[in-house]
Protein backbone atom coordinates (compact mmCIF):
# COMPACT_ATOMS: atom_id res chain seq x y z
CA UNK A 1 0.00 0.00 0.00
CA UNK A 2 2.89 2.33 -0.72
CA UNK A 3 3.97 2.23 2.92
CA UNK A 4 0.57 3.38 4.21
CA UNK A 5 -1.44 1.22 6.63
CA UNK A 6 -4.77 -0.28 5.63
CA UNK A 7 -7.71 -0.40 8.08
CA UNK A 8 -10.16 -3.07 6.98
CA UNK A 9 -13.05 -1.95 9.17
CA UNK A 10 -14.67 1.36 10.14
CA UNK A 11 -12.29 3.74 11.96
CA UNK A 12 -13.17 6.48 14.45
CA UNK A 13 -10.92 9.26 15.74
CA UNK A 14 -11.26 12.07 18.27
CA UNK A 15 -9.29 14.28 15.87
CA UNK A 16 -11.17 16.85 13.83
CA UNK A 17 -8.99 16.38 10.76
CA UNK A 18 -6.08 14.34 9.43
CA UNK A 19 -3.07 16.50 8.69
CA UNK A 20 -0.16 15.27 6.59
CA UNK A 21 2.95 16.98 5.33
CA UNK A 22 4.18 17.14 2.66
CA UNK A 23 1.19 17.22 0.38
CA UNK A 24 -0.42 15.60 -1.42
CA UNK A 25 -1.84 13.58 1.42
CA UNK A 26 -2.23 9.82 1.55
CA UNK A 27 -4.68 7.82 -0.60
CA UNK A 28 -7.55 7.71 1.89
CA UNK A 29 -9.56 5.26 -0.20
CA UNK A 30 -6.83 2.62 0.12
CA UNK A 31 -6.19 3.29 3.82
CA UNK A 32 -9.68 3.43 5.38
CA UNK A 33 -11.25 0.55 3.52
CA UNK A 34 -14.26 0.49 5.84
CA UNK A 35 -14.60 4.26 6.03
CA UNK A 36 -13.88 6.62 8.92
CA UNK A 37 -15.48 9.30 11.06
CA UNK A 38 -13.78 12.12 12.97
CA UNK A 39 -14.77 14.13 16.03
CA UNK A 40 -15.45 11.27 18.45
CA UNK A 41 -15.25 11.96 22.19
CA UNK A 42 -11.92 11.45 23.91
CA UNK A 43 -11.49 8.23 25.84
CA UNK A 44 -9.91 8.40 29.27
CA UNK A 45 -6.73 6.34 29.50
CA UNK A 46 -5.26 5.75 32.97
CA UNK A 47 -1.50 6.22 33.27
CA UNK A 48 -0.98 3.46 35.83
CA UNK A 49 -1.86 -0.21 36.17
CA UNK A 50 -3.35 0.23 39.63
CA UNK A 51 -6.10 -2.31 38.98
CA UNK A 52 -3.44 -5.00 38.65
CA UNK A 53 -1.41 -3.62 41.58
CA UNK A 54 -4.48 -3.84 43.80
CA UNK A 55 -5.28 -7.45 42.93
CA UNK A 56 -1.71 -8.73 42.52
CA UNK A 57 -1.85 -12.40 43.45
CA UNK A 58 1.83 -13.21 44.12
CA UNK A 59 3.58 -11.81 47.18
CA UNK A 60 6.10 -10.50 47.76
CA UNK A 61 5.80 -8.52 44.53
CA UNK A 62 7.95 -9.97 41.76
CA UNK A 63 10.67 -7.92 40.15
CA UNK A 64 13.39 -5.68 41.48
CA UNK A 65 13.49 -1.88 41.32
CA UNK A 66 17.29 -2.00 41.07
CA UNK A 67 18.52 -0.69 37.69
CA UNK A 68 20.95 -3.63 37.60
CA UNK A 69 18.36 -6.43 37.56
CA UNK A 70 15.59 -7.40 35.15
CA UNK A 71 12.84 -10.01 35.53
CA UNK A 72 11.95 -12.67 32.98
CA UNK A 73 8.63 -14.53 32.96
CA UNK A 74 7.89 -17.58 30.84
CA UNK A 75 4.30 -18.82 30.61
CA UNK A 76 3.69 -22.51 29.90
CA UNK A 77 0.19 -23.90 30.32
CA UNK A 78 -0.92 -22.85 33.82
CA UNK A 79 2.58 -22.29 35.19
CA UNK A 80 4.45 -19.00 35.57
CA UNK A 81 8.24 -19.37 35.53
CA UNK A 82 10.25 -16.48 36.99
CA UNK A 83 13.99 -15.81 36.94
CA UNK A 84 16.25 -12.78 37.21
CA UNK A 85 19.40 -11.62 35.47
CA UNK A 86 21.75 -8.69 35.60
CA UNK A 87 21.13 -5.75 33.31
CA UNK A 88 24.09 -3.95 31.78
CA UNK A 89 24.59 -1.84 28.69
CA UNK A 90 24.30 -4.92 26.46
CA UNK A 91 21.38 -6.60 28.21
CA UNK A 92 19.23 -6.33 25.10
CA UNK A 93 21.93 -7.83 22.91
CA UNK A 94 23.55 -11.30 22.91
CA UNK A 95 21.92 -13.62 25.50
CA UNK A 96 25.18 -15.56 25.82
CA UNK A 97 26.55 -12.62 27.82
CA UNK A 98 23.67 -12.56 30.31
CA UNK A 99 24.39 -13.41 33.93
CA UNK A 100 21.53 -15.20 35.67
CA UNK A 101 20.90 -14.87 39.40
CA UNK A 102 19.76 -17.24 42.14
CA UNK A 103 21.04 -20.43 40.53
CA UNK A 104 19.17 -19.94 37.23
CA UNK A 105 20.83 -20.42 33.84
CA UNK A 106 19.95 -20.47 30.15
CA UNK A 107 18.35 -23.91 30.46
CA UNK A 108 16.18 -23.57 33.56
CA UNK A 109 13.10 -21.39 33.26
CA UNK A 110 13.17 -20.38 36.91
CA UNK A 111 10.98 -20.61 39.99
CA UNK A 112 7.47 -21.93 39.40
CA UNK A 113 4.22 -20.21 40.40
CA UNK A 114 0.62 -21.14 39.63
CA UNK A 115 -1.62 -18.60 37.94
CA UNK A 116 -2.98 -16.53 40.86
CA UNK A 117 -6.67 -16.91 41.58
CA UNK A 118 -7.06 -13.12 41.32
CA UNK A 119 -5.90 -13.26 37.70
CA UNK A 120 -3.50 -10.36 38.31
CA UNK A 121 0.29 -10.24 38.53
CA UNK A 122 2.34 -7.08 39.06
CA UNK A 123 6.10 -6.82 38.46
CA UNK A 124 8.41 -4.04 39.63
CA UNK A 125 10.46 -2.44 36.86
CA UNK A 126 11.52 -4.05 33.55
CA UNK A 127 9.92 -7.35 32.51
CA UNK A 128 10.87 -9.75 29.72
CA UNK A 129 8.18 -12.22 28.68
CA UNK A 130 7.86 -15.29 26.45
CA UNK A 131 5.05 -17.81 25.94
CA UNK A 132 5.78 -19.77 22.75
CA UNK A 133 3.62 -22.62 21.52
CA UNK A 134 5.14 -25.63 19.75
CA UNK A 135 8.55 -23.96 20.02
CA UNK A 136 11.39 -24.03 22.57
CA UNK A 137 12.38 -21.03 24.66
CA UNK A 138 14.51 -18.45 22.86
CA UNK A 139 17.35 -18.87 25.38
CA UNK A 140 17.46 -22.64 24.82
CA UNK A 141 16.77 -23.35 21.12
CA UNK A 142 17.54 -27.04 21.60
CA UNK A 143 15.33 -27.41 24.66
CA UNK A 144 11.83 -28.73 25.23
CA UNK A 145 8.94 -27.42 23.17
CA UNK A 146 6.58 -25.21 25.20
CA UNK A 147 2.80 -25.08 25.01
CA UNK A 148 1.61 -21.49 25.27
CA UNK A 149 -0.36 -19.99 28.16
CA UNK A 150 -3.49 -21.56 29.56
CA UNK A 151 -5.71 -19.60 31.92
CA UNK A 152 -6.80 -16.04 32.58
CA UNK A 153 -4.18 -13.51 33.62
CA UNK A 154 -3.17 -9.87 33.28
CA UNK A 155 0.48 -9.03 33.91
CA UNK A 156 1.51 -5.42 34.52
CA UNK A 157 4.96 -3.88 35.00
CA UNK A 158 6.09 -0.49 36.22
CA UNK A 159 8.91 -0.57 33.65
CA UNK A 160 9.20 -1.66 30.04
CA UNK A 161 7.75 -4.99 28.94
CA UNK A 162 10.04 -6.69 26.41
CA UNK A 163 8.39 -9.36 24.25
CA UNK A 164 11.28 -11.69 23.46
CA UNK A 165 9.45 -14.18 21.21
CA UNK A 166 5.90 -15.45 20.68
CA UNK A 167 3.43 -14.73 23.47
CA UNK A 168 0.41 -16.88 22.68
CA UNK A 169 -2.29 -18.80 24.50
CA UNK A 170 -2.39 -22.58 24.44
CA UNK A 171 -5.70 -22.65 22.54
CA UNK A 172 -4.41 -20.48 19.66
CA UNK A 173 -5.05 -21.79 16.16
CA UNK A 174 -2.15 -22.48 13.77
CA UNK A 175 -2.93 -19.20 11.97
CA UNK A 176 -2.45 -17.21 15.19
CA UNK A 177 -6.12 -16.52 15.90
CA UNK A 178 -7.96 -17.76 19.00
CA UNK A 179 -11.26 -19.70 18.89
CA UNK A 180 -14.24 -17.66 20.04
CA UNK A 181 -15.09 -20.35 22.62
CA UNK A 182 -11.60 -20.31 24.18
CA UNK A 183 -11.39 -19.35 27.85
CA UNK A 184 -7.70 -18.43 27.65
CA UNK A 185 -7.26 -14.68 28.26
CA UNK A 186 -3.96 -12.81 28.55
CA UNK A 187 -3.29 -9.12 29.11
CA UNK A 188 -0.02 -7.14 29.29
CA UNK A 189 0.14 -3.59 30.67
CA UNK A 190 3.30 -1.47 30.88
CA UNK A 191 3.53 1.85 32.67
CA UNK A 192 6.26 2.73 30.15
CA UNK A 193 6.65 0.90 26.80
CA UNK A 194 5.77 -2.49 25.36
CA UNK A 195 8.65 -3.38 23.06
CA UNK A 196 9.30 -6.34 20.78
CA UNK A 197 12.92 -7.34 21.30
CA UNK A 198 15.28 -6.26 18.53
CA UNK A 199 16.72 -9.80 18.27
CA UNK A 200 13.40 -11.64 18.27
CA UNK A 201 12.64 -14.33 15.64
CA UNK A 202 11.78 -13.15 12.13
CA UNK A 203 8.09 -13.84 12.76
CA UNK A 204 6.41 -13.07 16.09
CA UNK A 205 2.84 -13.98 17.10
CA UNK A 206 1.03 -12.39 20.03
CA UNK A 207 -2.44 -13.31 21.31
CA UNK A 208 -3.01 -10.81 24.09
CA UNK A 209 -4.48 -7.47 25.05
CA UNK A 210 -1.60 -4.97 25.05
CA UNK A 211 -1.56 -1.58 26.77
CA UNK A 212 1.30 0.92 27.14
CA UNK A 213 0.05 3.74 29.34
CA UNK A 214 3.20 5.63 30.33
CA UNK A 215 3.08 9.38 30.58
CA UNK A 216 4.44 11.44 27.70
CA UNK A 217 7.92 11.99 29.17
CA UNK A 218 11.43 11.34 27.83
CA UNK A 219 12.53 7.72 27.73
CA UNK A 220 14.61 6.50 30.66
CA UNK A 221 14.60 2.77 29.93
CA UNK A 222 17.54 0.52 30.65
CA UNK A 223 19.99 -0.86 28.13
CA UNK A 224 19.76 1.97 25.64
CA UNK A 225 23.39 1.65 24.53
CA UNK A 226 23.86 -0.10 21.18
CA UNK A 227 26.90 -2.19 20.35
CA UNK A 228 28.30 0.73 18.35
CA UNK A 229 28.01 3.01 21.36
CA UNK A 230 25.08 5.01 20.04
CA UNK A 231 22.04 5.73 22.16
CA UNK A 232 18.92 3.74 21.31
CA UNK A 233 16.00 5.94 22.27
CA UNK A 234 12.82 3.90 22.30
CA UNK A 235 10.76 7.06 22.03
CA UNK A 236 8.41 8.59 24.53
CA UNK A 237 6.67 6.44 27.10
CA UNK A 238 3.27 5.00 26.33
CA UNK A 239 4.11 3.29 23.03
CA UNK A 240 3.97 -0.22 21.62
CA UNK A 241 7.08 -0.35 19.49
CA UNK A 242 10.22 -2.21 18.43
CA UNK A 243 13.09 -2.28 20.90
CA UNK A 244 15.95 -0.14 19.59
CA UNK A 245 13.93 1.07 16.60
CA UNK A 246 16.05 4.23 16.48
CA UNK A 247 19.34 2.46 17.12
CA UNK A 248 21.18 3.62 14.01
CA UNK A 249 23.95 1.36 12.81
CA UNK A 250 22.17 -1.92 13.52
CA UNK A 251 20.37 -3.87 10.79
CA UNK A 252 17.68 -6.09 12.29
CA UNK A 253 14.76 -6.16 9.87
CA UNK A 254 12.18 -8.86 10.64
CA UNK A 255 9.43 -10.38 8.52
CA UNK A 256 6.02 -10.25 10.24
CA UNK A 257 4.41 -9.22 13.50
CA UNK A 258 0.95 -10.74 14.00
CA UNK A 259 -1.17 -9.58 16.94
CA UNK A 260 -4.55 -11.12 17.71
CA UNK A 261 -5.95 -9.18 20.65
CA UNK A 262 -6.04 -5.42 21.11
CA UNK A 263 -3.64 -2.47 21.15
CA UNK A 264 -3.83 0.48 23.53
CA UNK A 265 -1.03 3.05 23.49
CA UNK A 266 -0.76 6.67 24.54
CA UNK A 267 1.63 7.61 21.74
CA UNK A 268 2.20 6.14 18.28
CA UNK A 269 5.04 3.61 18.36
CA UNK A 270 7.40 2.81 15.48
CA UNK A 271 7.42 -0.79 14.26
CA UNK A 272 9.40 -0.41 11.01
CA UNK A 273 11.80 2.25 9.78
CA UNK A 274 14.96 2.80 7.79
CA UNK A 275 17.87 5.20 7.89
CA UNK A 276 20.97 6.11 5.93
CA UNK A 277 23.40 8.85 6.95
CA UNK A 278 24.12 9.71 3.30
CA UNK A 279 22.83 8.86 -0.21
CA UNK A 280 25.83 6.65 -0.98
CA UNK A 281 25.25 4.37 2.03
CA UNK A 282 22.55 1.65 1.80
CA UNK A 283 19.46 2.06 3.94
CA UNK A 284 19.46 0.26 7.30
CA UNK A 285 16.06 -1.36 7.84
CA UNK A 286 14.85 -2.12 11.35
CA UNK A 287 11.65 -3.62 12.68
CA UNK A 288 8.92 -5.67 11.00
CA UNK A 289 8.36 -5.40 7.27
CA UNK A 290 4.73 -6.52 7.67
CA UNK A 291 2.38 -5.89 10.60
CA UNK A 292 -1.01 -7.57 10.91
CA UNK A 293 -3.32 -6.70 13.81
CA UNK A 294 -6.71 -8.31 14.43
CA UNK A 295 -9.09 -7.55 17.26
CA UNK A 296 -10.15 -10.42 19.54
CA UNK A 297 -13.91 -9.97 19.76
CA UNK A 298 -14.03 -12.03 22.95
CA UNK A 299 -12.64 -8.96 24.74
CA UNK A 300 -15.84 -6.98 24.09
CA UNK A 301 -17.64 -9.32 26.48
CA UNK A 302 -14.82 -10.75 28.60
CA UNK A 303 -11.51 -8.87 28.74
CA UNK A 304 -8.50 -10.26 30.62
CA UNK A 305 -8.97 -9.93 34.40
CA UNK A 306 -8.45 -6.44 35.85
CA UNK A 307 -7.46 -5.03 32.47
CA UNK A 308 -7.78 -1.30 31.80
CA UNK A 309 -11.18 0.33 31.90
CA UNK A 310 -12.21 3.74 30.64
CA UNK A 311 -14.90 6.19 31.70
CA UNK A 312 -16.32 6.30 28.18
CA UNK A 313 -18.82 3.76 26.83
CA UNK A 314 -17.72 1.69 23.87
CA UNK A 315 -13.94 1.98 24.02
CA UNK A 316 -12.21 2.26 20.66
CA UNK A 317 -10.42 -0.70 19.17
CA UNK A 318 -8.89 -1.83 15.89
CA UNK A 319 -10.85 -4.71 14.42
CA UNK A 320 -8.52 -5.47 11.54
CA UNK A 321 -5.42 -3.55 10.57
CA UNK A 322 -2.61 -4.46 8.25
CA UNK A 323 0.48 -2.54 7.22
CA UNK A 324 3.09 -3.69 4.76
Amino acid sequence: NGGWPAFLEFVTSCSTRFSFDPSPGPPYESIFLGGYELGYSYIYLPNTADSVRLYNGITPVLGNPSPDIVTEITLDYGTIYVRYRTADSLSREDPSSWVWLGGADHYTLGEMYPVPSSGALFVDDELWIAAPKNKPHYCDPGGDVLNGFQGQLTIAASGDIIIAQDVVVASANPDGTVPIESEDLLGLISEKHILVWRHCPNTVNITAALAAVGQNIPDTSKAKICLNGQISEDGQNGTISMDGINCYGIFNEKTELFIFGCLIQRERGLIHTHYSPSPDIPQEYRGFESKDYKYDFRFKKTPPPHFLTTDAPGACYFENYRES
